[in-house]
């Protein structure tokens, strides 16, 4: 045993070659910073916007997988004046007529009710945007109803161009294009959570029509009026359909955390001539169903935020900058 040499030293690694400083304690180290693991900024953006592209891919997808039926022509003029009677009901009724503000020229009205009637509490938004705009463009030429609505209408049915109306990623699809005014599409976004897929099937047509306006005739001794103005419209109006209508085999009453089927509500975009001031009164306004988080609010409701923000961006759209001039009496 003491003819045994000793073995060689071991090559240390550079850790282990550190020693502790002079008076000072192995164990008092100060072990470095840590790193948040918080990405950057764009990086969670360029994620966020790659998962979206997904959904939307996946709705796609989902959608096609389906088989759609199509509604027969006649059901679809049934519903479509279902749809236009609820429009004029709500129009001449009280509802949607406190103004709550006005913001790029359109003016806000919205209210709440409950529909007690029903064995489940429900709660409905009527909302209306308004808003004046000159009948005459830029280069003299006179714009109409059917001019606003024409364009609006090519809107609806290209989805590419529909989709840059809404801030939140909103996906929609032709299901069946019933004849030149009328169509059934299937729209799908995310609520203000950004938690669940929305999804309904609407009836889409566009009629016209001629509303009175007494408020604009000559006046008698006692102030009122005895001529009425008949005053042309153009609208194109949106009906939730039942999704079992057009899709039999899709399961949508079957309970999804991911996704909600609407199955009421309407909204419409119409275009009200005033020649004798060379204007075009707009209006977009509906009713739909909403939460009573939302009813509770003290201010303008998401939805309805929503709303406006997709009412400018149409704008861009269709209009140009000059026709956009909001007229004295608007």
């Amino acid at each position: 045993m003491d003819n045994l040499t000793p073995l060689p030293d071991q090559e240390l690694s550079p850790m282990q070659k550190k020693t502790t400083k002079p008076g000072e304690e192995s164990n008092n180290t100060v072990s470095p910073p840590v790193k948040s693991s918080r990405l950057p900024a764009d990086v969670r953006r360029a994620r966020h916007r790659d998962r979206m592209q997904r959904l939307r891919l996946a709705e796609k997808r989902s959608i096609e997988v389906k088989r759609v039926e199509p509604i027969e022509r006649s059901k679809c003029h049934e519903l479509a004046f279902m749809g236009y009677q609820k429009m004029q009901e709500m129009l001449q009724g009280p509802g949607a007529r406190k103004l709550h503000g006005e913001a790029f020229g359109w003016k806000v009205y919205f209210s709440f009710y409950e529909e007690a009637a029903t064995d489940t509490l429900k709660i409905r938004m009527q909302h209306r945007f308004t808003k004046r705009i000159s009948s005459i463009a830029d280069d003299g030429a006179r714009v109409t109803g059917d001019t606003l609505a024409s364009v609006t209408w090519n809107i609806i049915n290209t989805p590419e161009l529909y989709s840059q109306m809404y801030r939140s990623p909103m996906t929609s699809r032709i299901m069946q294009h019933v004849d030149a005014h009328t169509c059934v599409m299937m729209r799908m976004y995310p609520d203000e959570n950004a938690e669940m897929r929305k999804r309904f099937v609407s009836l889409v047509v566009r009629v016209q029509d001629c509303v009175i306006d007494s408020t604009s005739g000559p006046m008698d001794l006692m102030g009122l009026s005895w001529k009425d103005v008949t005053r042309r419209r153009v609208t194109i109006l949106s009906s939730i359909l039942n999704p079992d209508l057009c899709l039999p085999r899709g399961s949508t009453d079957v309970p999804n955390p991911s996704t909600e089927w609407m199955r009421e509500g309407f909204g419409y975009l119409s275009f009200t001539e005033i020649d004798d001031e060379n204007v075009i009164e707009i209006e977009y306004g509906g009713s739909t169903n909403v939460g009573t988080e939302t009813a509770s609010c003290t201010g303008l409701p998401f939805v309805a935020m929503n709303m406006g923000e997709a009412l400018v961006r149409w704008e861009q759209l269709v209009t140009t900058t000059r026709t956009l001039l909001i007229t004295e009496n608007a």
